[in-house]
């Protein structure tokens, strides 16, 4: 009997404990769980399955720095202009790019703008692209590249006293070797292959800058100078050796788009 008073005490206390949680008595909130973490899967991973390699990632490349793609090119409103040009060592203008040749029928510096070559441009010029600058009022209109020809010293760079004159050219394709078959308006005697789009232009500040392609599709570090003594502008890779082995006059200069 004890035993049975015993049990009946017991299943009466049952609901006493489990019927104390009521419909108006707060629900207890379960903390979640953080979300397990995937790891990454790597080739090892892979190799100790028997799998191949992951598929390489692929990337989006583009000529733009991410500076210059921050503010975008817009559409210039007038796409013909003059070339201005200033010494590179102290900034002073010393002219425009003439409308007449020098007696090599080389291109060189005017002090007035009425004197000016025109060139046209693209209206928009994307950065780093190369683009050609054609002349609206060229001295040889059989040659309306604004282009450049190798003096026939031998390459352009480093160590080099070799340069490629500015001239009147026919058109030749970016990043090409100086070509053979290309005509020119230049008559120095024995000069080398021409090039033509070898310009691009900064789009925010219209200056305008030259790189020279070698015969061996080496690109080097070009500057833009003029030579004041035999009257041309050119292009080197090394103004300290042409000026050591040609003209100590020269001096290097830049150039910048100017809207008419």
């Amino acid at each position: 009997m004890i035993l049975g008073r015993t049990t009946v005490l017991l299943v009466s206390f049952i609901p006493l404990v489990f019927g104390a949680v009521t419909a108006d008595s707060p629900a207890v909130v379960e903390r979640e769980r953080p979300a397990p973490v995937a790891k990454k899967e790597t080739n090892a991973d892979r190799f100790r399955r028997g799998l191949g390699p992951l598929p390489p990632t692929r990337r989006e490349h583009n000529n733009l720095s991410p500076r210059a793609s921050a503010v975008p090119c817009t559409r210039l409103s007038n796409n013909v202009g003059m070339l201005q040009i200033n010494r590179i060592s102290d900034g002073q203008k010393i002219g425009y790019l003439s409308a007449r040749f020098n007696r090599r029928k080389a291109y060189t510096v005017h002090p007035r703008p009425a004197a000016a070559l025109k060139v046209a441009v693209p209206p928009v010029t994307a950065f780093g692209v190369a683009i050609n600058l054609v002349a609206e009022n060229p001295p040889d209109s059989t040659h309306m590249f604004l282009g450049a020809v190798d003096d026939g010293q031998g390459n352009v760079g480093s160590g080099e006293a070799g340069v490629a004159i500015l001239s009147g050219t026919s058109s030749v394709h970016a990043n090409s070797p100086p070509s053979s078959s290309a005509s020119t308006s230049l008559t120095l005697a024995n000069h080398g292959g021409v090039e033509s789009q070898i310009w691009t232009m900064n789009c925010q500040t219209r200056q305008v800058t030259a790189q020279w392609t070698n015969t061996d599709n080496s690109h080097p570090q070009t500057t833009i100078i003029y030579d004041p003594a035999h009257e041309y502008l050119g292009l080197s890779g090394d103004l300290e050796a042409h000026s050591a082995a040609v003209s100590r006059r020269a001096f290097g200069v830049f150039i910048t788009f100017v809207p008419e």
